[in-house]
């Protein structure tokens, strides 16, 4: 798991902190194993050369830069020095071995140097970057995270569903403007207050068994019908849908208001049954008329 830590809103990835050919090799400061293990690699080769080729010692010195330098860019100074003490090392016993005088003493010594100091130079350089840096990508971190809650917050406030979070113990956590609109009741006096206070009791074992539905594991969450009492004494007919977050302890519900819709079904089923009632009356008289005739 990533090391991260907070920054007001914002997560910042510690990983980032040395992150600098990694922004090549790999996403989000992976890939380093990957630099040292070419920066080894290069060290190896430049061994190598010493051992079997019998080149200028400016040329052997050549290289041993680019290993220091991938070393430095990504690890910093520390690093970046280690790796050119171990260069120069090579190069010294080299140099020591195949009779020094012969093959530039001085030279190697110089290039030992500079070495070291290119080593120096270009670790602080990316140790530098790295610090300006992460000012601006934690700023970045928590602006994209407050435009994402914003942007949640909008939508969760402009819906025309009846959106809520209740916690596993009943209580309501928050609430949306539709609540006052379809139950006259506010959110100051509906939050902390269990729903269970609002629904009716024939309902809340229908809500307990639909919560505990939604729980089991990979549950595509769960539908219901239930009452809610409005603030002028009416009650309301609620289609929910919901789903749990067990490591929250949250129930993330939308409901919709089918009152209407129910009163509107109900009084076409009377009207249905009336006129089928009448026509069998009236079926039933004119089979009585003819007879008598």
């Amino acid at each position: 798991m990533r090391d991260t830590h907070e920054i007001g809103r914002g997560v910042v990835d510690r990983s980032l902190e040395r992150a600098g050919l990694t922004r090549l090799l790999g996403p989000h400061g992976e890939g380093r194993g990957t630099v040292l293990g070419v920066a080894l690699a290069l060290l190896v080769c430049a061994g190598l050369t010493l051992v079997l080729f019998a080149w200028p010692p400016t040329s052997i010195g050549m290289a041993f830069i680019v290993p220091v330098v991938l070393v430095a860019t990504e690890f910093g100074v520390r690093a970046g020095l280690l790796c050119a003490a171990g260069s120069t090392g090579m190069l010294l016993v080299w140099a020591l071995a195949t009779d020094g005088h012969d093959h530039g003493l001085a030279g190697v010594l110089i290039g030992s140097l500079a070495l070291v100091f290119i080593a120096w130079a270009v670790g602080r350089i990316s140790e530098r970057a790295v610090r300006s840096r992460r000012p601006l990508e934690q700023v970045i971190e928590s602006t994209s995270d407050s435009i994402y809650v914003a942007e949640s917050t909008r939508f969760f406030d402009l819906s025309g569903d009846m959106l809520c979070t209740v916690g596993f113990d009943g209580a309501l956590h928050r609430v949306n403007d539709e609540w006052e609109k379809t139950l006259g009741w506010s959110s100051d006096e509906l939050l902390g207050r269990s729903i269970f206070d609002y629904m009716a009791p024939e309902d809340h074992q229908a809500a307990s068994d639909a919560t505990r539905a939604a729980r089991v594991p990979n549950a595509p969450g769960a539908q219901l019908t239930t009452r809610l009492l409005a603030k002028d004494g009416s009650w309301h007919w609620i289609d929910w849908s919901l789903r749990t977050v067990d490591d929250e302890r949250r129930v993330y519900a939308s409901g919709r208001d089918v009152t209407q819709r129910r009163a509107a079904k109900r009084a076409l089923t009377r009207s249905e049954s009336r006129y089928r009632a009448s026509s069998t009356g009236c079926r039933g008289r004119r089979c009585s008329s003819s007879t008598t005739i």
